[in-house]
């Protein structure tokens, strides 16, 4: 049986989700944003332009894949962010959600219909 070893790079966040596209893995976290690592998970550097800034905090609470380069991610407080370059910068996609405090977030591959879950209700919006 193997043991489970501590990833050092995210010890100190609390991480709510992970999510690995393309080798990439992404890091969901209370109040610090997305951060993401290339190499296996050795290291982990914060992916967040257009997300947060360095002064607001940003509690990420789902990660999902639409496709190889583009990530859906839920926030508490500012809603959905869509990724089309693999993390690097991120844009509010919250056309028809009024309740920003999202839980989790799904994309349906086959319908492409996004699914976020709020206290107030589920949106459902077209992928476009």
């Amino acid at each position: 049986m193997k043991r489970s070893i501590r990833i050092s790079g995210l010890d100190s966040l609390e991480v709510w989700d992970f999510a690995t596209v393309n080798n990439i893995t992404y890091a969901g976290t209370y109040a610090y944003g997305i951060f993401k690592s290339l190499d296996d998970d050795l290291t982990w550097s914060a992916s967040n332009e257009g997300l947060r800034t360095e002064s607001e905090y940003v509690t990420v609470t789902s990660i999902t894949a639409v496709d190889a380069k583009t990530i859906l991610c839920s926030t508490l407080g500012k809603g959905l962010f869509i990724s089309k370059d693999s993390g690097s910068s991120w844009h509010g996609y919250n056309g028809g959600i009024t309740d920003e405090n999202l839980w989790t977030s799904f994309y349906d591959h086959k319908s492409k219909i996004i699914f976020s879950a709020s206290p107030s209700g589920i949106y459902k919006n077209k992928f476009r």
